[in-house]
């Protein structure tokens, strides 16, 4: 006797392909038959004629790092049908963890008791979470370990540095490394810092994720970078939320899609992702210039606390830097 049996459904197979009907049995946490179950019986029978019946979905493009320590559960996605979370995109994770990022970062929401990725994601582990995490390292999250918010290139010694941190993170089971090119610190490394670290990425078969430098005037040469980081590492790399920002920007997708087509065709492996919705978001502290954030949280907010500094942050969001 099956644990469920879900009888009449329209079945998609994830591979897409067109549904078929039919019926799926569970035994325990795990499909074992598909097809015409006419004759079979089970603990539990759900008849789902009219209805579709599909693999969990995965959510390419995460930040639920915090969310799922916080609460294992994911009430929020398993609802929507998604089984998987990629998380620690846009250069943000939250391992590791030294004393210099601590100091420079705002006070966690959580206790941090862990340094490590390893630590990290044994922890998360014991969330017993009812979905599937796939772990991203941030690069910006390294960078700040090793450098604070300093915008300035970094030595050899803090390059080994931070290739150390992104190898114990590879090791411990992250899938790859990602950044946030319009965020502070990522934003501080020039292309060939990213291509030096996604070269280690490579030695582990990851990917690199990227929220690319531009996504309206710049977004052309910001899907270069990204495609020339992949041929330099010899990685995929994976763009997140693909976009082409602003009236002013219609018509360029198909030029962003021509750069992703040549790659491929290059040998290249690029892929991308997109939300399903017109607004984009993130944090407030994003549209100010970099040199605003440099030192830190504590010394952007006594930037902003001083009216001459803030004038002349107001005129770089208006006019760009």
């Amino acid at each position: 006797m099956y644990s469920y049996l879900i009888k009449n459904a329209r079945l998609l197979d994830g591979a897409g392909n067109p549904w078929r009907y039919g019926d799926l049995a569970v035994q325990g946490d795990k499909i074992v038959a598909i097809g015409n179950l006419n004759e079979a019986d089970a603990q539990q029978v759900i008849d789902a004629e009219g209805l579709y019946l599909s693999p969990g979905f995965f959510d390419a493009h995460t930040h639920s790092g915090m969310v799922l320590y916080m609460d294992g559960r994911s009430h929020s996605h398993l609802l929507q049908g998604v089984t998987t979370n990629v998380l620690g995109q846009c250069g943000s994770f939250l391992a590791p963890v030294t004393e210099l990022r601590l100091q420079t970062s705002d006070k966690s929401e959580i206790e941090i008791t862990w340094q490590t990725t390893d630590e990290f994601l044994k922890l998360l582990e014991e969330k017993d979470l009812s979905i599937n995490a796939v772990p991203v390292t941030g690069q910006a999250a390294i960078r700040q370990c090793v450098m604070g918010y300093r915008p300035e290139k970094p030595t050899s010694a803090e390059m080994e540095e931070m290739k150390s941190l992104l190898r114990e993170a590879m090791e411990s089971g992250c899938f790859g490394m990602s950044t946030g090119l319009i965020y502070t610190p990522s934003s501080y490394a020039d292309t060939a810092e990213l291509i030096e670290l996604t070269k280690v990425v490579a030695e582990y078969d990851g990917l690199y994720y990227s929220h690319i430098r531009g996504e309206n005037d710049y977004v052309l040469d910001a899907v270069n970078e990204a495609i020339e980081i992949g041929r330099q590492a010899q990685v995929p790399v994976q763009i997140s939320h693909l976009k082409a920002m602003g009236s002013h920007m219609w018509g360029k997708s198909s030029e962003i899609l021509a750069l992703i087509d040549c790659a491929r065709n290059e040998g290249v492996e690029v892929t991308f992702d997109q939300y399903p919705f017109k607004a984009s978001a993130c944090g407030l502290s994003a549209v100010l210039p970099p040199w605003a954030h440099v030192g830190g949280a504590s010394k952007m907010r006594e930037r902003l606390a001083d009216p001459e500094q803030r004038q002349k942050m107001k005129a770089d969001i208006l006019n760009g830097v």
